[in-house]
């Protein structure tokens, strides 16, 4: 997921400097590999990276955050006021369950909103030493 999300927020970042929002990217040390379409799966994470950069056209904070587990997990949460979009979120809930994956959405108490996607991983997950 790294060579997924990492291009997305370099792209991104141009759009989001002049909005004056943060990004901040949170890597899983160990490899995020999913197995499934690439430029599919990397379309559905821009979709949720635009609709959060369009909630915050005066500044806020863009949080994307990819862990690994017996899945892999990404998180993308935004502090901005969101409008629908129903039709882009149709269509990346239907690339992720049609990737055996899911997608929720989330808008805590004090602002923003995120969208976590779980997909399943390629192989087992790494033991972590105690």
């Amino acid at each position: 997921m790294k060579s997924i999300c990492q291009p997305l927020l370099e792209r991104h970042a141009p759009q989001a400097e002049e909005q004056r929002v943060t990004i901040d990217l949170s890597l899983c040390p160990e490899p995020a590999i999913v197995i499934g379409y690439e430029d599919r799966l990397q379309q559905s994470i821009d979709v949720l990276m635009r609709h959060a950069l369009r909630a915050m056209p005066h500044g806020g904070r863009l949080t994307v955050r990819v862990e690994r587990d017996q899945h892999v997990t990404v998180e993308c949460a935004d502090s901005g006021r969101h409008e629908s979009a129903a039709d882009e979120l149709t269509d990346v809930a239907a690339t992720i369950t049609g990737h055996g994956g899911l997608i929720w959405r989330n808008e805590p108490p004090g602002g923003g909103t995120s969208f976590t996607v779980e997909l399943r991983a390629a192989g087992p997950a790494r033991p972590t030493a105690a």
